[in-house]
């Protein structure tokens, strides 16, 4: 009985460790300074990215006619395309939102605009119809070893 008691006690003193952030979607190289986006599996199905250069330059990398968040398909390429970062961008971070709705890609973009200062951005500071979740992913342009010297 007293070992048992001295178990229950004990369970409760464990120290937890804190939750891991999900990774919702994969930075992928693809030379120098490109790269692709790939959702991970479980992801709501519309996305937007940007990337917040080192220069304070806001850049919306997925771009639809129609202003709405395109289909993000787990797997594929956001966009299916390759994004390339400016050099004077680098460092960059590059935000992806998952949303549950097709969203107006321009009201996103103004507030991750006006929210660029700050150190980390989260899907409950953005005004998205529907649920969201967000990622933040880091881009550093590397010299390509295959270049020639300048």
């Amino acid at each position: 009985m007293l070992a048992a008691l001295a178990a229950l006690i004990g369970l409760g003193c464990t120290k937890r460790s804190p939750p891991v952030a999900q990774e919702r979607v994969s930075l992928v190289r693809r030379g120098a300074t490109q790269f692709s986006l790939i959702p991970k599996a479980g992801q709501f199905p519309y996305c937007v990215a940007f990337s917040l250069g080192s220069d304070r330059t806001v850049r919306q990398l997925t771009l639809a006619s129609d202003d709405r968040s395109p289909a993000c398909p787990a797997g594929v390429p956001i966009g299916g395309v390759q994004f390339q970062l400016l050099p004077l961008a680098s460092p960059a971070r590059i935000l992806v939102v998952f949303s549950s709705e097709a969203v107006k890609v321009s009201s996103i973009g103004r507030q991750v605009d006006a929210l660029q200062k700050r150190e980390t951005i989260a899907a409950y500071d953005l005004r998205i119809p529907g649920e969201a979740t967000l990622q933040t992913l880091h881009f550093e342009i590397i010299p390509d070893s295959t270049e020639a010297p300048r």
